[in-house]
């Protein structure tokens, strides 16, 4: 049986398109895998705070740069905060952060305590910097990552130097 120059150039032509296509299906597949694998980080971060004496509307209104959510199944993080009273009448608070689906693994524990003579906003400021601490673990997985900058102020270079003495 003989074939046509004309039919061996279409079936060279079928046969490329077909292996293009069948290309483009395993570079599909396995990029949907390494993607499923890694928390995509077009998504932005879920998080769930479980905290009976926080001032959650606080917390949400500071810190809108992740989605909080009142359904602990479709968090990214899980906070658990635990508050006691110390023995010398002031306020201790436990900060569990659970990395969850993508981020398991990632888990942080802080501790913050407050004297006595604190005043509730001195507790919800100070619960917001832990909690803003904690979440940076979780962030660089997240498109949040891009517009992070860290800033620390070191007390010690508060104070004025002089660059040099007078004479």
């Amino acid at each position: 049986m003989t074939y046509s120059k004309q039919s061996a150039n279409r079936f060279r032509s079928n046969s490329r398109r077909i292996i293009g296509i069948v290309l483009l299906a395993l570079a599909a597949i396995s990029v949907q895998h390494v993607s499923a694998n890694n928390f995509d980080d077009e998504k932005e971060l879920n998080i769930f705070i479980d905290c009976s004496s926080c001032d959650t509307y606080f917390i949400r209104d500071q810190i809108n740069y992740v989605n909080h959510v009142r359904d602990q199944a479709v968090a990214d993080v899980f906070i658990f905060i635990n508050s006691s009273t110390t023995g010398s009448g002031g306020r201790l608070y436990e900060l569990d952060f659970k990395g969850l689906k993508e981020l398991v693994g990632i888990d942080n524990k802080f501790e913050v305590s407050f004297a006595p003579t604190a005043t509730s906003d001195d507790h919800r400021k100070g619960l917001l910097k832990k909690i803003e601490l904690g979440l940076v673990s979780y962030l660089i997985h997240s498109n949040v990552s891009e517009d992070m900058k860290v800033n620390h102020i070191c007390p010690r270079r508060l104070k004025k130097q002089p660059m040099f003495s007078p004479v």
